[in-house]
């Protein structure tokens, strides 16, 4: 049975079997929503639905529900948010399950290492933690993640640096300046 919501101006479809499991897209129209509704509960009628799992389902798609059903119980919603926002306006986004191969993840990769390592990495972790949820959740038909196919940036090296002997007089001492008591012993 397909359900249709309006959410922001846009329309989310789901269409939910027991024994299949369930769907989702957004749309702008609200015609486009109820064409794609009947064209999935055809589909889950005829049994085509296992050659659709990676052909037909975007990341984007992935990303939508990911943000919708996982992301609201975490404790940094609002930055995973924020992330998954920006993964759903990238490029990669925009590609179909069936063709997000581990050369496109690399080259995204190649992409978002110019705006950090740790950037990349978290983009990394949170594409595989989605596909992993979607994989043994949501009953996707993917055999492997393609995200554990490609080498992950390697990470910025710590900090090893002391303090100098002068620098600790100076922090003591602005310590002793300061009217919070706990300060000093702190450090």
């Amino acid at each position: 049975m397909a359900s249709i919501r309006s959410r922001n101006g846009r329309y989310q479809v789901q269409v939910r079997r027991a024994d299949l499991g369930s769907r989702s897209r957004t749309f702008i129209l609200k015609q486009d929503a109820e064409r794609w509704a009947r064209k999935m509960e055809a589909q889950f009628d005829q049994g085509e639905l296992q050659q659709l799992r990676t052909k037909d389902i975007l990341l984007h798609d992935l990303i939508d529900r990911y943000r919708q059903e996982i992301t609201p119980s975490k404790k940094s919603r609002d930055q995973e948010g924020r992330r998954l926002a920006r993964l759903m306006r990238d490029p990669i986004a925009g590609l179909t399950i069936q063709k997000l191969t581990a050369h496109e993840l690399a080259l995204f990769r190649d992409r978002r290492i110019k705006d950090g390592i740790r950037t990349c990495q978290y983009d990394l972790v949170l594409i595989r933690h989605i596909l992993e949820i979607a994989r043994k959740e949501w009953n996707l038909g993917l055999a492997v993640n393609p995200v554990d196919q490609i080498r992950k940036p390697n990470g910025l090296k710590p900090r090893n640096r002391r303090l100098e002997p002068h620098e600790e007089t100076l922090l003591l001492e602005g310590c002793a300046l300061s009217r919070v008591t706990y300060l000093k012993p702190i450090i």
